[in-house]
């Protein structure tokens, strides 16, 4: 395997500019967010997800008995883990509705079954407004 010094240019310059972008915008909900940084705010959260589904049991092994405090303890991190990638993933959406000139609150649409949800994959996958618009600056620019 290949380490971060020879890794190709342009992934490792993808990979800072995804890092800079968590760091900056990971617990706010202002601006704007283009899709390639949802996507990859929803991927790492899923990675994030499936190895802690993995490590966090470990960390806290159960003997033949059930230990108490360990299942309470994995379930405390295991809480805290999705609380903080869903607060990841919604001000990615946030700020991604943003980008398409859309206020959060479509994010309610999504309550409606199927029609809902279709509506705002559509709405999290369209085009950007062009220029500036009410949410700041065009991303891309």
């Amino acid at each position: 395997m290949r380490g971060v010094a020879e890794m190709n240019p342009r992934l490792k310059k993808a990979l800072g500019r995804a890092w800079e972008a968590v760091r900056t915008y990971y617990p706010g909900f202002r601006g704007r967010a283009t899709r390639r940084e949802l996507l990859i705010v929803v991927a790492g959260s899923i990675f994030v997800a499936i190895v802690n589904s993995v490590w966090v049991p470990s960390l806290f092994p159960m003997s033949a008995q059930v230990n108490n405090d360990a299942v309470k303890m994995a379930g405390f991190v295991g809480i805290v883990n999705v609380l903080l990638l869903m607060v990841a993933i919604l001000s990615a959406m946030v700020r991604r509705l943003h980008d398409t000139g859309k206020n959060a609150w479509y994010l309610l649409i999504s309550f409606f079954p199927y029609i809902g949800m279709g509506f705002l994959v559509w709405a999290l996958l369209s085009g950007p407004d062009a220029g500036e618009n009410e949410y700041g600056p065009n991303p891309r620019h």
